[in-house]
């Protein structure tokens, strides 16, 4: 790597490590041709190579260009990066960005990124301090580049790293290869009593110093429950450890997954015939303890109603603890949901949700292997009040498709589905309720103005016919990012010219999927012709004849027909 962060490249994968440690979020350091040299995460395994974009054209071009910090809350938004104007996809939920100053220039960014809905509520939340965190380590590499050339001191780039150290919550220890601890922060020395004076790597772990290993879990020698994760910092195989107390963390883990506004019910706005059902099915069905299955299509909602769920149980003032499948490598989903069996321990979802409610999002998404663990788990649970889940814990599952139909195509346990869906609430499309969609947009509208005092103060008609128009394949969570978005835009009124392209040239979409579609023409060709040969074998067997399918294939359709009745049924009430 060339120029000038190259020169501090330990120092910026210190600062991307204290990012992490201070908020569990990723973080990179880039210089000014967008080349990352240090980072954490996917940042980590791709130091050297560089970022997309350039001067001018998104984030990390603006604020090098213009040498100011920005937060993109949105990435939604065409402005965060020209390629969501050209129809690409962002992984990044959030970003941050603050530019690291030489001599007024700017020559490279400490970066902040959100990957998933969880981590973008909590920065959005905290939006402010974050900036002004990654603002403050910015300039702290930029003070260590002007000690290097000769205009800051020496004392002073220690003493702002004490700083750094002593400001994160969990404690910092750095180990040097022979075992000596050259760092204890404050926070570490508080939480265990060690010192540098004393103390070695062999006096106070269980198991010996893994110079060649990225990340590794140790268990501390202490009288109280520790989690300690260590990881090589330098080539010498300095190693950089950070101790958290479980117990801090379950209540980390809570305090994480509640940063977010209670959902009353009166939140799930609308005054459709579906809006005032699903109302009532919330307060109905939220007081009661046994597993609630909620199924709808992607952006119509889930989330919401799981919180509502909780937030009007009373386990409300109990954690929340949410579990995005989807957004978990597989190969990490089991530690996550029910802790890690290796050295140091490390507690899981099920264990975090006692008293409260456990969410699983996605749960149609989980591996079989997995689904007979969790169901184990689940009845072994109901069956004793050793194990916390049978405390009070309620157990919520969200799917975005018929989990019906995977259990007929031996992807998802019957058994699971039979205990997961003892309550089914069903989440109707917003194609199908348009007549929601002015409620809905004066709702986003209001917390595009909470935010912001010169927020538009209303939608003209000609959006609002546009809005309404619409098909709304992402449901509601389209509808808010265009609300939001379109705010942006506009002034005082959000008006057509305010809203995205596709709104003005969208083809409006079937209110039915095509496989109902599909069943509902084939069952009105093959009634009138039961009516008319009869329903018994005989009569199915002149249908088939008459059809020119065989008696096998009648009876499949019929029996399709007859699952997807029940199902609509069940799902309605």
């Amino acid at each position: 790597m060339e120029g000038p962060l190259a020169r501090i490249a330990d120092d910026a994968q210190r600062v991307a490590e204290a990012i992490l440690a201070a908020f569990g979020i990723d973080a990179e350091v880039v210089d000014s041709s967008l080349r990352i040299v240090a980072g954490t995460g996917i940042y980590r395994d791709r130091i050297g190579a560089f970022e997309e974009g350039g001067i001018g054209g998104g984030l990390y071009g603006r604020v090098l260009a213009s040498g100011r910090s920005e937060a993109a809350l949105d990435t939604t938004d065409p402005f965060y990066d020209p390629i969501v104007g050209q129809g690409g996809t962002m992984l990044e939920q959030a970003d941050f960005a603050a530019p690291i100053l030489l001599s007024g220039r700017a020559v490279g960014i400490v970066g902040l990124v959100a990957f998933t809905e969880e981590q973008a509520a909590l920065v959005r939340q905290r939006s402010r301090a974050v900036l002004q965190f990654c603002e403050r380590l910015a300039g702290l590499l930029a003070s260590r580049l002007e000690y290097l050339t000769g205009t800051e001191d020496l004392a002073r780039a220690h003493a702002e790293l004490r700083l750094i150290q002593d400001s994160i919550d969990e404690g910092v220890i750095l180990v040097a290869p022979d075992g000596r601890l050259s760092v204890v922060s404050t926070p570490a020395r508080e939480l265990t009593g060690w010192t540098i004076a004393h103390e070695t790597w062999q006096d106070l772990f269980d198991q010996p110093l893994q110079p060649g290993v990225r990340r590794f879990r140790v268990q501390p020698r202490s009288d109280i429950p520790l989690i300690a994760n260590a990881r090589p910092v330098l080539a010498d195989g300095t190693t950089l450890v950070v101790l958290r107390s479980a117990e801090a963390l379950q209540q980390l883990a809570y305090e994480l997954t509640n940063v977010r506004v209670p959902v009353a019910v009166a939140n799930l706005v609308g005054r459709s015939l579906q809006a005032e059902r699903l109302r009532h099915e919330v307060l109905r069905t939220a007081p009661r303890i046994e597993p609630l299955l909620i199924w709808g299509e992607p952006g119509a909602g889930a989330s919401a109603v799981a919180a509502a769920l909780h937030d009007n149980s009373p386990r409300s003032g109990e954690p929340f603890i949410a579990v995005h499948i989807d957004a978990i490598a597989e190969h990490a989903l089991e530690g996550v949901i029910f802790g890690r069996q290796e050295s140091g321990g490390g507690l899981g979802a099920i264990a975090l949700a006692a008293n409260g409610t456990l969410l699983l999002d996605h749960v149609d998404k989980l591996p079989l292997r997995l689904q007979e663990r969790l169901l184990a788990a689940l009845r072994a649970a109901g069956a004793s009040a050793a194990i916390p889940l049978a405390l009070s814990c309620r157990v919520l599952a969200t799917t975005t498709s018929r989990l019906a139909d995977a259990v007929r195509r031996g992807e998802f346990l019957a058994d699971l589905y039979a205990y997961l869906s003892q309550s089914v609430i069903h989440l109707t499309p917003l194609r199908q309720r348009k007549g929601d969609i002015p409620e809905l947009c004066d709702a986003f509208l209001a917390r595009v103005q909470a935010a912001a005092s010169d927020a538009p103060i209303a939608i003209a008609a000609d959006a609002m016919r546009l809005l309404v128009d619409h098909s709304w394949p992402g449901n509601l969570r389209e509808l808010a990012a265009v609300v939001e978005v379109s705010a942006r835009r506009a002034e005082r009124i959000i008006t057509a010219q305010h809203l995205p392209e596709r709104l003005h040239r969208a083809p409006r979409l079937p209110a039915q999927p095509l496989d109902e579609m599909v069943q509902n023409f084939e069952f009105s060709v093959i009634a009138p012709l039961l009516r008319a040969y009869g329903s018994d074998t005989d009569g199915k067997r002149r249908v088939a004849e008459h059809l020119g399918i065989s008696l096998a294939t009648l009876y499949r359709k019929l029996q399709l027909f007859q699952t997807s009745r029940v199902d609509s049924s069940r799902n309605s009430t």
